[in-house]
Protein backbone atom coordinates (compact mmCIF):
# COMPACT_ATOMS: atom_id res chain seq x y z
CA UNK A 1 0.00 0.00 0.00
CA UNK A 2 2.86 2.37 0.78
CA UNK A 3 4.26 1.81 -2.70
CA UNK A 4 0.95 2.83 -4.29
CA UNK A 5 0.74 5.93 -2.10
CA UNK A 6 4.28 6.85 -3.13
CA UNK A 7 3.44 6.39 -6.83
CA UNK A 8 0.33 8.57 -6.48
CA UNK A 9 2.40 11.21 -4.68
CA UNK A 10 4.99 11.27 -7.45
CA UNK A 11 2.31 11.48 -10.14
CA UNK A 12 0.69 14.42 -8.36
CA UNK A 13 3.94 16.30 -7.65
CA UNK A 14 5.63 15.60 -11.03
CA UNK A 15 9.03 16.43 -9.62
CA UNK A 16 11.97 14.03 -9.29
CA UNK A 17 13.99 16.08 -6.81
CA UNK A 18 15.40 14.48 -3.67
CA UNK A 19 13.03 16.53 -1.50
CA UNK A 20 9.96 15.33 -3.45
CA UNK A 21 11.07 11.69 -3.36
CA UNK A 22 11.97 11.83 0.34
CA UNK A 23 8.75 13.64 1.21
CA UNK A 24 6.72 11.12 -0.76
CA UNK A 25 8.37 8.21 1.06
CA UNK A 26 7.81 9.83 4.46
CA UNK A 27 4.16 10.58 3.71
CA UNK A 28 3.47 7.09 2.29
CA UNK A 29 5.07 5.28 5.24
CA UNK A 30 3.69 7.74 7.80
CA UNK A 31 0.13 7.31 6.58
CA UNK A 32 0.44 3.54 6.89
CA UNK A 33 1.85 3.79 10.42
CA UNK A 34 -0.51 6.40 11.85
CA UNK A 35 -3.63 5.53 9.85
CA UNK A 36 -3.49 1.78 9.20
CA UNK A 37 -6.16 0.18 7.06
CA UNK A 38 -8.66 -1.97 9.00
CA UNK A 39 -8.16 -5.70 8.79
CA UNK A 40 -10.66 -7.24 6.37
CA UNK A 41 -11.11 -10.98 6.04
CA UNK A 42 -9.69 -12.10 2.71
CA UNK A 43 -11.60 -14.34 0.34
CA UNK A 44 -11.45 -17.83 1.84
CA UNK A 45 -12.59 -19.76 -1.21
CA UNK A 46 -13.56 -18.95 -4.78
CA UNK A 47 -16.40 -21.12 -6.08
CA UNK A 48 -16.93 -20.38 -9.80
CA UNK A 49 -20.49 -21.73 -9.98
CA UNK A 50 -21.60 -19.82 -6.90
CA UNK A 51 -19.87 -16.66 -8.15
CA UNK A 52 -21.65 -17.06 -11.50
CA UNK A 53 -24.99 -17.49 -9.69
CA UNK A 54 -24.23 -14.41 -7.56
CA UNK A 55 -23.51 -12.37 -10.71
CA UNK A 56 -26.59 -13.67 -12.58
CA UNK A 57 -28.91 -13.04 -9.65
CA UNK A 58 -27.40 -9.58 -9.16
CA UNK A 59 -28.04 -8.79 -12.83
CA UNK A 60 -31.63 -9.95 -12.44
CA UNK A 61 -32.03 -7.79 -9.31
CA UNK A 62 -30.72 -4.78 -11.24
CA UNK A 63 -33.22 -5.33 -14.06
CA UNK A 64 -36.19 -6.03 -11.78
CA UNK A 65 -35.41 -3.04 -9.56
CA UNK A 66 -35.02 -0.72 -12.56
CA UNK A 67 -38.48 -1.78 -13.78
CA UNK A 68 -39.92 -1.26 -10.29
CA UNK A 69 -38.42 2.24 -10.08
CA UNK A 70 -39.86 3.06 -13.51
CA UNK A 71 -43.26 1.82 -12.31
CA UNK A 72 -43.07 4.02 -9.19
CA UNK A 73 -42.13 7.06 -11.28
CA UNK A 74 -44.88 6.55 -13.87
CA UNK A 75 -47.78 5.64 -11.60
CA UNK A 76 -50.10 8.25 -10.13
CA UNK A 77 -49.79 7.02 -6.55
CA UNK A 78 -46.86 8.64 -4.68
CA UNK A 79 -43.96 6.50 -3.48
CA UNK A 80 -43.85 5.41 0.15
CA UNK A 81 -40.15 5.52 1.07
CA UNK A 82 -38.88 3.91 4.23
CA UNK A 83 -35.66 3.65 6.20
CA UNK A 84 -35.05 0.15 7.53
CA UNK A 85 -32.36 -1.29 9.76
CA UNK A 86 -31.43 -4.90 9.06
CA UNK A 87 -29.30 -7.13 11.26
CA UNK A 88 -26.83 -9.00 9.09
CA UNK A 89 -26.15 -12.69 9.41
CA UNK A 90 -22.34 -12.71 9.34
CA UNK A 91 -19.95 -10.72 11.47
CA UNK A 92 -17.40 -10.15 8.71
CA UNK A 93 -16.43 -6.67 7.53
CA UNK A 94 -15.74 -8.12 4.08
CA UNK A 95 -19.22 -9.61 3.61
CA UNK A 96 -20.87 -6.55 5.14
CA UNK A 97 -19.02 -4.31 2.68
CA UNK A 98 -19.84 -6.56 -0.29
CA UNK A 99 -23.54 -6.73 0.59
CA UNK A 100 -23.71 -2.96 1.21
CA UNK A 101 -21.97 -2.12 -2.07
CA UNK A 102 -24.15 -4.47 -4.11
CA UNK A 103 -27.29 -3.11 -2.43
CA UNK A 104 -26.28 0.46 -3.28
CA UNK A 105 -25.94 -0.48 -6.94
CA UNK A 106 -29.52 -1.73 -7.12
CA UNK A 107 -31.95 1.04 -8.17
CA UNK A 108 -34.41 2.06 -5.46
CA UNK A 109 -32.23 1.16 -2.49
CA UNK A 110 -29.41 3.02 -0.78
CA UNK A 111 -27.32 2.04 2.24
CA UNK A 112 -27.37 4.96 4.65
CA UNK A 113 -25.17 3.40 7.32
CA UNK A 114 -23.29 0.16 7.88
CA UNK A 115 -21.77 -0.91 11.17
CA UNK A 116 -19.87 -4.02 12.12
CA UNK A 117 -20.40 -4.38 15.86
CA UNK A 118 -23.21 -5.31 15.94
CA UNK A 119 -23.39 -6.07 12.24
CA UNK A 120 -26.23 -3.92 10.89
CA UNK A 121 -27.14 -2.09 7.72
CA UNK A 122 -29.50 0.88 7.64
CA UNK A 123 -30.94 1.45 4.20
CA UNK A 124 -33.44 3.65 2.40
CA UNK A 125 -35.93 1.99 0.07
CA UNK A 126 -37.86 3.97 -2.51
CA UNK A 127 -41.21 2.25 -1.98
CA UNK A 128 -42.03 0.02 0.97
CA UNK A 129 -44.92 -1.69 -0.83
CA UNK A 130 -42.82 -2.79 -3.81
CA UNK A 131 -40.09 -3.91 -1.38
CA UNK A 132 -42.68 -5.98 0.53
CA UNK A 133 -42.10 -3.99 3.69
CA UNK A 134 -39.31 -4.28 6.22
CA UNK A 135 -39.51 -8.06 6.23
CA UNK A 136 -39.17 -8.26 2.46
CA UNK A 137 -36.10 -6.02 2.51
CA UNK A 138 -34.62 -8.06 5.35
CA UNK A 139 -35.15 -11.38 3.53
CA UNK A 140 -33.71 -9.96 0.32
CA UNK A 141 -30.59 -8.65 2.08
CA UNK A 142 -30.07 -11.90 3.99
CA UNK A 143 -30.39 -13.88 0.74
CA UNK A 144 -27.79 -11.64 -0.92
CA UNK A 145 -25.45 -12.07 2.03
CA UNK A 146 -25.83 -15.85 1.89
CA UNK A 147 -25.05 -15.87 -1.85
CA UNK A 148 -21.87 -13.87 -1.18
CA UNK A 149 -20.79 -16.20 1.65
CA UNK A 150 -21.48 -19.30 -0.47
CA UNK A 151 -19.45 -17.83 -3.34
CA UNK A 152 -16.43 -16.61 -1.38
CA UNK A 153 -16.55 -18.05 2.13
CA UNK A 154 -15.03 -21.08 3.80
CA UNK A 155 -17.14 -24.12 4.69
CA UNK A 156 -17.09 -23.05 8.34
CA UNK A 157 -18.34 -19.56 7.42
CA UNK A 158 -21.12 -20.99 5.27
CA UNK A 159 -22.24 -23.36 8.02
CA UNK A 160 -22.12 -20.60 10.65
CA UNK A 161 -24.09 -18.22 8.42
CA UNK A 162 -26.75 -20.86 7.72
CA UNK A 163 -27.10 -21.63 11.44
CA UNK A 164 -27.37 -17.94 12.32
CA UNK A 165 -29.97 -17.38 9.59
CA UNK A 166 -32.05 -20.35 10.80
CA UNK A 167 -31.87 -19.07 14.38
CA UNK A 168 -32.87 -15.58 13.26
CA UNK A 169 -35.82 -16.88 11.22
CA UNK A 170 -36.93 -18.96 14.20
CA UNK A 171 -36.88 -15.90 16.49
CA UNK A 172 -38.92 -13.96 13.92
CA UNK A 173 -41.42 -16.83 13.63
CA UNK A 174 -41.77 -16.94 17.43
CA UNK A 175 -42.44 -13.21 17.48
CA UNK A 176 -39.34 -12.42 19.52
CA UNK A 177 -38.01 -10.14 16.77
CA UNK A 178 -40.77 -7.91 15.38
CA UNK A 179 -39.45 -7.24 11.91
CA UNK A 180 -41.65 -4.16 11.54
CA UNK A 181 -39.57 -2.53 14.27
CA UNK A 182 -36.15 -3.20 12.78
CA UNK A 183 -35.23 0.44 13.11
CA UNK A 184 -36.07 3.29 15.41
CA UNK A 185 -36.58 5.28 12.20
CA UNK A 186 -39.39 3.03 10.99
CA UNK A 187 -42.79 4.26 12.10
CA UNK A 188 -45.33 1.45 12.26
CA UNK A 189 -48.32 2.03 14.48
CA UNK A 190 -48.48 0.04 17.69
CA UNK A 191 -45.07 -1.60 17.39
CA UNK A 192 -42.29 -0.86 19.85
CA UNK A 193 -38.61 -1.39 19.01
CA UNK A 194 -37.44 -4.69 20.41
CA UNK A 195 -35.24 -4.55 23.52
CA UNK A 196 -31.54 -5.22 23.22
CA UNK A 197 -31.91 -8.41 25.31
CA UNK A 198 -34.02 -10.01 22.56
CA UNK A 199 -31.49 -9.34 19.85
CA UNK A 200 -29.53 -12.41 18.92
Amino acid sequence: MSAWLFVVWMLLIRDLSAVSIGGGLLIAVGLQIFFPMPHVNPVKRFRPLQVAWLALRFGWDLLASALQVAHVVLREKPARPQIIEVEMITRSEFYLTMASAMTCLVPGSLVVRAQINPSRVTLHVLDRDLSKGARGVEKSLHALEMRIVKALGSKAEIQEAQERLQRYEQLVAEGKIPYSAQSRYVIDEGVQPRPESERW
